[in-house]
């Protein structure tokens, strides 16, 4: 029988008909848990976090949503899509002829077409910006045999896990996905996963903060100032 969110089918055993043994010792390999995450510039181009799964639209006159947008009457727009992330992939952005040349990924002019979208990728358009990261923050949640499969033993302290103990699923970091499991005590220790290296605690990937370059009155001043 299949268990949500596993790509290997369990039985009621515990035993797995196809799978690596070493990842149903530990917990059952789980699909990929991270999230695609993009963020916005806002006033003054500070970031605002804007988690989502649908199109964003950018265009010369700033950024709509999609709600906002009729492809069919306005074919002047970047669209940019987040998808689910395959190692350090996680969007694609769509480039029209009517906005060639004034489309920049991280800095590098993008012609008209389609373009893969990467884990910290930047894309600007007439100075709004749109950041692609990929989200690999773990939940806690209860242990239950019918999800997570049976049974399952905490990664680190090979301990058994009972049904309703708080475990964490590590999701991996933005270069590869993990799923290995963890006791929620084992988890707050503090200790990378063994498996992916991910750090218990990381706040995770933000924009990096904006450079504000001033006029050239400003920098009269500050010369004269001198």
């Amino acid at each position: 029988m299949f268990h949500r969110n596993l790509i290997c089918p369990i039985k009621r055993t515990g035993q797995a008909e196809i799978g690596n043994p070493l990842l149903l010792f530990f917990g059952v390999r789980h699909q990929d848990l991270r999230t695609t995450e993009i963020w916005t510039s806002g006033p003054d181009d500070t970031p605002s976090p804007t988690r989502t799964r649908t199109a964003v639209w950018l265009r010369r006159a700033g950024l709509k949503s999609s709600a906002d947008l009729s492809p069919r009457s306005e074919p002047d727009f970047v669209m940019l899509l987040p998808t689910k992330p395959r190692g350090r992939t996680c969007g694609v952005a769509l480039v029209p002829d009517a906005c060639t040349g004034h489309v920049l990924l991280n800095g590098v002019r993008l012609r008209p077409g389609m373009h893969v979208l990467r884990h910290a990728d930047r894309v600007a358009l007439d100075g709004r910006a749109v950041w692609f990261a990929i989200s690999a923050a773990p939940d806690e949640v209860p242990y239950d045999p019918d999800v997570h499969g049976d049974p399952v033993y905490c990664h680190r302290t090979k301990a058994r896990l009972k049904e309703g103990d708080p475990m964490v699923i590590c999701r991996g970091t933005p270069e590869a996905d993990c799923g290995m499991m963890f006791t929620a005590a084992a988890w707050g220790a503090g200790i990378p996963c063994h498996s992916c290296g991910a750090q218990p605690g990381d706040p995770g990937w933000t924009p990096p903060p904006s450079e504000r370059t001033g006029s050239l009155a400003e920098l009269l001043e500050l010369v004269a100032e001198a």
